[in-house]
This record gives structure tokens, sequence and C-alpha cells, in this order.
């Protein structure tokens, strides 16, 4: 299994290579769906600025991240497979956690710890505050991790960093939803190139320029994209 090196380059895009030594790269979503990074910035981004400055978080991590959990569809969901539907993946960020979403644990009269109580599934949907508990959940992990925004990707994904489980290994050696460190990488770094501060940047890291020896890109198709999916009918633009 191939393994990856990272670091934040001093351009501000994230670049990865091969252990032990191999070559540089940025990853790019796929040309295909570089429209639906635009979309939610077009119809998330100054929500997203605004909140993401309140916490302190660099603007286009709650972008990259709202794109691979919904596509920017605000009515998102996603089943997480167990008996209580108060576990599915909700809204722009697919709040899971029951914690995130209010709930208390209490023991039951048949000895268990039960979730009760929390917020409506109307009320986590709704934009403002789905985008406020991902950033300050964010916030949180930038706390423990630093401004590593794989390992913040892989933590807002998993719940911590810690080494994938069996079967589930993966290039940055740590537990995910397949596909979802690339992915948020890569629209980060679509992001920074076409809505970052830099305008030298967004000359030299546009797409068409993939032959460029100073950004060698690479697209990354397997995995990467929306996990809930976005409301692709609310935008024909990105359908």
């Amino acid at each position: 299994m191939i393994r990856y090196g990272w670091r934040k380059r001093e351009d501000g895009f994230w670049v990865v290579w091969d252990l032990p030594d191999g070559p540089e790269r940025v990853m790019m979503v796929p040309v295909e769906m570089q429209k639906g990074v635009d979309y939610v910035e077009r119809t998330w981004g100054d929500l997203d600025r605004r909140i993401g400055a309140e916490f302190g978080l660099p603007d286009g991590w709650l972008q990259a991240h709202e794109w691979r959990e919904s596509g920017g569809n605000a009515k998102a969901r996603n089943p997480e497979g167990t008996p209580d539907p108060g576990n599915d993946g909700l809204g722009l960020f697919q709040i899971t956690y029951p914690g995130l979403k209010g709930r208390v644990q209490v023991v039951g009269e048949d000895g268990k710890k039960h979730w009760v109580g929390g917020l409506t599934d109307e009320q986590i949907e709704e934009p403002e505050r789905n985008t406020r508990i991902a950033a300050r959940y964010m916030a949180g992990l930038v706390k423990v991790y630093g401004e590593d925004f794989p390992k913040i990707s892989a933590a807002f994904n998993a719940g911590s960093v810690h080494p994938p489980l069996p079967g589930s290994d993966n290039p940055w050696n740590m537990h995910q939803t397949s596909g979802h460190v690339t992915s948020e990488v890569s629209a980060y770094n679509y992001w920074l190139s076409k809505y970052g501060p830099a305008p030298e940047l967004q000359n030299g890291v546009m797409i068409s320029h993939e032959s460029s020896t100073a950004f060698p890109i690479i697209y990354e198709p397997e995995d990467v994209g929306p996990h809930a999916g976005p409301l692709r009918e609310t935008d024909p633009e990105i359908a």
C-alpha cells in the first residue's frame, strides 16, 4: 500500500507525495466535478466565510467539507445504517454524532444507555445552524491537531485521527470513509486555485495549466465526490 506524506506549501496548497521520497503533487477534483465546488462557493460561500471567521477557520475549509459531505444540499440525509435514525447524517455538513445534535445519554429501564432529546431534524438541517455546528466542531479539532487539513478532514469524518480499521487501509493511513480525505484536499486545492487570495495562484494553478512544472497536478477520480449527493435540481449548472 502506498503511503502519503503531505505538507502545506508556502502558497497555501496542500501537496502530497508517495513515501519515502516521491515527487510532490497537487491533488485536484476532476474537471467534471469542479462545477460542484463552484456551486457550493456560489451558494454558501458567504455563510461559510462569516461563520468560519468566528471560529478562526481558514476560508475554503468549510466549503471543501461541505462539497464532500452534501454537495451543497441543505436537505441531504445519509442513513448510517443503525437502528436509531437519530444517527443519520443531516444537512450541509452531514451532522451525525448525537451529541452535536444536542441529544443527551440517559440510562433507561433496561439498564442501557440511550440518546434522548435534542434538536429536530428540521432544526439541524437549517443551514446557519448546521454550518455553526460543523465550524465549532472543526475548531475543536484544530486545537487537537493544529491546522493540518488532512488530519482535520479525517477527524471530522471519523471522530479522531487513528489508524484504519482492518480491511480499510488507505494511503493516508488514517481511518475514514473511503475517499473522504482525498476528496476534501482535492476540493480545497481547487477552491484555493480559483477563489484564493493570491491572484497569481489563480493564473498559475487553473486546470488548463496541467502541464505546468511549477504546479504538477493530479486528478483523483476514484471515490472522490459528494458523499450524500447534491440537490441537483436546485441548480441546473451542476447537473
